[in-house]
């Protein structure tokens, strides 16, 4: 490995034990720690912000090793095109040990089931969920996790938690936060 590689690959792995300490410093007594790491698909990464598969893996690993969850984002909107490599990229992220995607598209969610992968499925603020019939339906699919659409209101919230399902909810601008 060049300087300059190692130099990009302690910059990568900084960022990553950034984003895990600030996560546990604003939930610090939170049971279910999570973190989210947002790697789409390589069709649509920008070049220097790309994570290696091995990097992806390195922050499983690490996460890992100070009790932390990582969900990587494949909720970008798919188009036929886009959906090449899509089985060996889950597959991929199964074999490293990823605890969940975050993922909006039917396409993905079945492909996840169909393939019997390990990691869990959270429905992302993209599929625009604002009912229990909806939650239902998602349900049937393995999804375990929805993010309700930014228009929820608390009493959709309300109806939505009778499900069973967990939520995880917008609170202020782009901020997520689990109840």
């Amino acid at each position: 490995m060049t300087d300059k590689e190692m130099k990009f690959y302690n910059k990568r792995l900084l960022k990553i034990d950034l984003a895990l300490e600030s996560y546990v410093d604003f939930y610090n007594d939170k049971p279910n720690k999570l973190v989210q790491l947002r790697k789409q698909l390589r069709l649509f990464r920008i070049e220097k912000d790309k994570m290696t598969d091995e990097e992806l893996k390195e922050a499983v690993t690490y996460a890992h090793n100070i009790n932390k969850k990582i969900y990587v984002t494949v909720n970008i909107v798919f188009h036929d095109e886009n959906l090449d490599g899509l089985k060996e990229y889950l597959i991929y992220l199964d074999k490293i040990n990823i605890d969940g995607i975050i993922a909006s598209d039917i396409t993905v969610i079945k492909l996840v089931q169909e393939l019997k992968l390990k990691f869990s499925v959270c429905l992302s603020t993209q599929a625009s969920l604002l009912n229990s019939r909806a939650v239902k339906f998602w349900q049937s699919l393995g999804v375990t996790r929805v993010v309700p659409a930014r228009e929820a209101t608390r009493e959709d919230l309300k109806r939505i938690s009778k499900t069973g399902i967990e939520i995880e909810t917008f609170i202020h601008g782009a901020m997520c936060t689990s109840i």
